[in-house]
């Protein structure tokens, strides 16, 4: 059953509102947030990918006062409480105390709750119903999300326009390419917003991976390292991300150090820089590196 009201309590990250809402296709959604500058980006980012209206952001929540966030709550929706409408609440986002002002609501009201998990290689739904307010909820009933995410939405509700291009004339990056679109994965080549830029794009699923491609006297500097890092800052695009380096020669030693410091998977394809082409033998290297990335 489509809530006809969610309500979600928003935090830094906006993808797990994101997925909830369109597992959920509520009719009405109120995003949650604190006065907290990151906070009320991903809910207008959130609010704006979804086409929500202004007032479905309710601001400056008190992030660690219970009974005030309650109040504050409660207040907001007080049209949609008479019985028979059917409100549900995700817990996925927002601080530990604005989950108790929730979870107090919930109860009070017999909302059904939602919260997400988000595993290695896909996402559960855990659901729980409260049929008396003296007695905790039933649950969790679980439910593996589909595929209900794309690049596009992805880039947006991060703030960024998804029609950013940079140059796709690296022959490293077209043979890189040419191996993706034979993949069954989603793939966009060369994003670039201000100081961002990203060679490939990668979607399996709701997952996400970025990929940065280093040839000839690049491929054994660290710019590709920083560069991913940057994209996948939390003012960016968050850390909830996998990242990829691939260059037609092996990283020095403490560059390997580096990229394994910050959680970024290396591949060389050596036959590139001896003959402008991926051998076989490095294209299923690759492919299985990618299918790492994702597991």
């Amino acid at each position: 059953m489509n809530p006809d009201l969610l309500i979600s309590l928003v935090g830094e990250q906006p993808t797990p509102i994101f997925l909830v809402h369109k597992a959920l296709d509520p009719v009405q959604h109120l995003l949650v947030a604190t006065s907290k500058d990151a906070v009320k980006r991903a809910a207008n980012n959130i609010a704006s990918t979804l086409n929500l209206p202004k007032s479905a952001i309710l601001p400056d929540v008190d992030s660690y006062d219970i009974k005030a966030a309650a109040e504050k709550i409660e207040n907001t929706v007080e049209d949609f409480l008479p019985n028979g409408v059917h409100i549900a609440l995700n817990l996925t986002g927002g601080t530990k105390t604005m989950a108790l002002a929730g979870y107090e609501l919930a109860r009070k009201h017999k909302w059904r709750i939602y919260y997400l998990e988000t595993r290695r290689n896909d996402e559960v739904l855990h659901r729980y119903d409260f049929t008396n307010a003296a007695e905790p909820p039933t649950g969790p009933h679980q439910e593996i999300l589909p595929e209900i995410l794309n690049i596009s939405d992805y880039i947006s509700i991060h703030g960024f326009d998804p029609s950013g291009r940079g140059s796709t004339n690296d022959p490293f990056e077209r043979e890189i390419g040419h191996i993706l679109s034979g993949l069954p994965y989603e793939a966009l080549h060369s994003f670039k917003t201000g100081q961002i830029e990203i060679d490939f794009i990668v979607r399996k699923g709701n997952r996400i991976a970025f990929i940065e491609a280093k040839s000839g006297n690049q491929a054994r500097k660290k710019s590709g390292i920083d560069q991913l890092h940057t994209a996948a800052s939390p003012q960016h695009f968050g850390t909830y991300v996998n990242k990829m380096l691939i260059g037609d020669e092996l990283l020095p030693e403490n560059n390997t150090i580096l990229a394994n410091s910050r959680d970024i998977r290396t591949l060389a394809t050596p036959s590139f820089r001896s003959s402008n082409h991926i051998s076989e033998e490095d294209a299923q290297n690759l492919k299985t590196e990618l299918e790492r990335l994702f597991a």
